[in-house]
């Protein structure tokens, strides 16, 4: 029993455990602008980087930095490709509505959260920083527009359009009936309202009845 040339030889079958990995790259970088109600589509890869041929699931996770009082509230969709070879890849998008409501100066970071099916593998971030729009717009809904023939004082509704805080300048646009306004208003937040009085005269000699035209400009401060 024993001795210098006994062996003994055993096969153990093994098994690779798998690897998952993925790169995730965006042709146009990872800074990019964008206005209210505007949607951006980027274009990106994917890469297995792993040992096994694999499914990814993108997960965009947002984490927004708030500008002022903004609110305003971000979504997209996952997205998703199956069966990519090791060293393999695929072309995705990502497609992102900013909100109508997004004030100037806000910046959302989006997380995109790599997984291979359910298990989280890794994640890369891209910044969109929301740029100013302007827009002015005056209601006249609940404005009485029949004027004394000396004149009188109109208070008119002053929406405010754009997404960051402005004050309100008024001058008289073009040919129409005498006005008299202020020079400015006070600041108006994003998306917000006020009124402005302005004084109007009609033409000497006119008859009752008659239509004249108000033209009055509004613009940021």
């Amino acid at each position: 029993l024993g001795g210098e040339n006994v062996q003994s030889v055993v096969d153990l079958l093994v098994e690779a455990e798998p690897d998952h990995g993925w790169d995730l790259t965006f042709e146009d970088g990872l800074e990019h602008n964008i206005v209210p109600s505007e949607t951006l589509t980027l274009n990106y890869t994917v890469k297995n980087t792993g040992n096994a041929v694999d499914n990814i699931i993108v997960k965009p996770i947002f984490s927004i930095n708030y500008f002022g009082s903004d609110s305003s509230i971000w979504t997209a969709e996952n997205n998703s490709f199956a069966d990519i070879e090791v060293n393999g890849t695929a072309s995705l998008d990502f497609s992102i509505t900013a909100p109508s409501d997004t004030w100037s100066g806000t910046i959302a970071t989006v997380i995109f959260e790599l997984y291979s099916d359910e298990l989280y593998v890794s994640n890369l971030s891209l910044n969109l920083t929301v740029q100013q729009v302007s827009g002015w717009r005056l209601n006249l809904s609940e404005t009485n527009l029949i004027i004394e023939p000396d004149g009188q004082n109109l208070t008119l509704n002053v929406e405010h359009l754009g997404n960051l805080a402005r004050q309100p300048w008024y001058s008289k646009a073009g040919e129409g009936w005498n006005i008299s306004v202020p020079q400015n208003g006070d600041i108006i937040q994003p998306f917000g309202e006020s009124t402005v009085t302005i004084f109007v005269t009609p033409p000497e000699n006119s008859v009752a009845g008659e239509v004249g035209v108000l033209r009055l400009r509004v613009s940021d401060g």
